[in-house]
């Protein structure tokens, strides 16, 4: 048996405060794509190459990110 009146109170919460969680979430996700992009330019990869790379590395994590927001 699952513990409803807890999940209720969870979803309650995310639902209050749901601005907070989506800031909280865009910004974890700028930290992420910068330290990866600058572990491309580590590599020598050329900065608009780096920002591709990032983008194509990163389309899988964006699509559940989107899904999340919905």
């Amino acid at each position: 048996m699952t513990d409803w009146p807890r999940e209720l109170s969870r979803r309650l919460r995310f639902l209050i405060h749901r601005q907070l969680f989506e800031s909280d979430l865009d910004e974890e996700m700028r930290l992420h794509k910068q330290l990866r992009e600058q572990e491309y330019r580590n590599e020598g990869v050329d900065a608009p190459s780096a920002a591709w790379d990032n983008g194509r590395a990163l389309a899988g994590v964006t699509t559940i990110y989107e899904g999340l927001r919905s």
